[in-house]
């Protein structure tokens, strides 16, 4: 939907563009929200294929507090679904540390801060999993109001003006235009 409950989205595009499109899926729907669009129902139906067969493959950026160590692995945790009291399932994803930096703001004990940019990459698909395994290894993800630390969110937002850092961090990277499908 867009705005209000008579208006949606690919209605939206679909005028915009001023042709036919169809939602081919929709990422981390219960976080995000994107939406992934084709322009011919083969397209989307093929796109909805890859998906259900798990060979796509994601990445993400996140900003975590701290500085992992090693800078690269796998993190293997079971996680409970969107109910924190419901069973574990399996679920496992591969992080690298791509940048890092020390931030001379004092906060709590320590002097400066230490953040690092980290690319996630989830073998499973679990509810919130990216931000579940790097709180877990003790790097949560900044912005991250449930499992990150609040006074680092606070930091970001006073220091930085922003709530979200990689999302920050992308409007400053060249952007690539999406191929038409």
């Amino acid at each position: 939907m867009v705005g209000n409950a008579e208006e949606f989205l690919i209605d939206v595009l679909r005028d915009q563009l001023g042709g036919s499109v169809y939602l081919a899926h929709r990422l981390d729907r219960a976080t995000s929200g994107v939406l992934m669009i084709a322009r011919s129902s083969a397209m989307a139906a093929a796109l909805g294929e890859q998906f259900m067969g798990r060979s796509v493959s994601k990445q993400y950026l996140a900003v975590v507090r701290g500085w992992p160590e090693p800078d690269h692995g796998l993190i293997d945790y079971a996680l409970p679904g969107s109910r924190e009291t419901g069973p574990r399932r399996e679920a496992s994803t591969h992080f690298r540390r791509l940048d890092t930096i020390e931030v001379p703001i004092e906060l709590g004990r320590y002097p400066q801060q230490r953040y690092a940019l980290v690319l996630a990459e989830p073998v499973t698909g679990r509810f919130r999993q990216i931000r579940k395994h790097l709180a877990h290894i003790h790097h949560p993800v900044i912005g991250d109001c449930q499992h990150g630390r609040g006074d680092h969110n606070r930091l970001y937002k006073q220091h930085f003006g922003c709530r979200a850092p990689a999302r920050a961090l992308l409007r400053g990277l060249p952007q690539r235009p999406a191929a038409a499908l």
